[in-house]
């Protein structure tokens, strides 16, 4: 009886946590950020019960009486809630919508940063006045605009398709990276992870949080490598695609600390 209690402790607090986020996402500005940070912290509490309450029941050896279809239905429930939420304390989804639509129509996000089109006449020509807002909005909300795209290949091709499902929408990103999210859960159950370890997973809040509601699209490299693992394939293919996701990452990255180091020696030239 205590540990039928448990498991339904454990999923309303795992409810809870993607509700908080749903609650606290609806602010697409982020115009009251100590109102989106409370209800981050909020979420993240609520989602690391959770994930206490399931320890308490593996270090007690009681496992968790869910199959595997439960905690998949139940994991895509979690996401769907949290997937209607604007990302909190976040504005990198302007530079992935914005890469997607430069990767369909030029072929390249990386040719020219998104300041280059701010005093572009008729870019959005020939688009409905809505949509033209729309994208107005995106062009002037992106970080860091004096740069290009620093995301690689694998990453472009999502928000080149996520262009194709709804220009300008970030719900089509966050749909596509629910399907990847949701194949990382398959393929880890195909590697016969544990219920314990997959239930964890489903509901743990950070993946709610960055791959979901913020739609980060990190979980793309790690779709690689689980489907490689899952499948039992060669790992090249998959380790390929997962360095070429986060190629311009490193290179940037890589860049970054090249002209730190050289700053740094011309500032020690006597």
């Amino acid at each position: 009886m205590v540990f039928a209690n448990a498991t339904a402790g454990f999923v309303l607090f795992a409810l809870m946590s993607a509700v908080a986020l749903c609650i606290g996402g609806n602010d697409p500005l982020n115009s009251e950020p100590q109102r989106a940070l409370w209800y981050t912290w909020l979420s993240a509490g609520f989602g690391f019960c959770a994930l206490a309450t399931l320890g308490a029941m593996f270090a007690a050896q009681k496992p968790l009486r869910l199959s595997f279809s439960t905690i998949f239905v139940f994991a895509l429930v979690l996401r769907l809630i949290a997937a209607w939420a604007w990302p909190l304390l976040e504005d990198d989804y302007f530079r992935y919508l914005w890469d997607g639509r430069q990767t369909v129509l030029t072929l390249s996000p990386w040719a020219h940063p998104p300041e280059h089109f701010f005093a572009t006449d008729g870019l959005f020509d020939g688009l409905p006045p809505d949509r033209v807002q729309q994208w107005h909005w995106v062009l002037n909300n992106i970080n860091y605009p004096e740069l290009p795209s620093v995301y690689g290949p694998v990453l472009q091709y999502l928000f080149g398709l996520a262009y194709f499902i709804a220009p300008a929408q970030l719900g089509a990103i966050q749909g596509l990276l629910l399907l990847v999210d949701m194949g990382i859960l398959v393929s880890l159950y195909r590697m016969g992870v544990g219920k314990t370890w997959l239930a964890a997973y489903a509901v743990h809040p950070l993946i709610l949080k960055e791959a979901i509601a913020s739609a980060h699209p990190d979980t793309c490299a790690s779709a690689c490598a689980a489907c490689c693992a899952g499948s039992g394939c060669s790992g090249w293919p998959c380790c390929s695609c997962a360095c070429a996701s986060m190629s311009s990452s490193i290179c940037s990255i890589l860049r970054a600390l090249r002209n730190g180091a050289s700053a740094i020696r011309i500032s020690c030239k006597p």
